[in-house]
């Protein structure tokens, strides 16, 4: 067997390479995605941790990638609620327009308000 001296495409037989070409595609998917920042830093860390032996002839290699990317843009909205006396349900709403349901609460009523 061939001896190759430990090199980035090399170490646990090309792992780092492979890891980082997998979080790489995952970048691109994030930075297309409409739903994040356009101008968010995403990053990529490879970390490679070597734990030598006792008698430091060999040693145990672990090579890990993780990223940080954009997060999803938040989203606001609103839900009414409507309620029988005993149940109460959640509606979505249109931005802007409340749904004419029966049972709709209004919270001005139960403070004694104006409809």
């Amino acid at each position: 067997m061939e001896q190759k001296k430990v090199a980035l495409d090399t170490i646990n037989s090309g792992a780092a390479t492979d890891l980082f070409n997998e979080e790489f595609e995952a970048l691109l998917k994030n930075l297309a995605d409409e739903n994040t920042s356009p101008t968010k830093t995403r990053t990529i860390t490879l970390k490679v941790t070597v734990k030598p032996n006792e008698t430091r002839e060999s040693a145990a290699t672990m090579v890990e990638v993780s990223h940080s990317f954009a997060p999803m843009k938040p989203h606001a909205g609103m839900v009414v609620f409507s309620s029988d006396g005993r149940n109460i349900e959640a509606f979505a709403v249109s931005q802007g327009k409340q749904p004419d349901l029966p049972g709709v609460i209004q919270f001005a009523e139960k403070a004694g308000g104006a409809k």
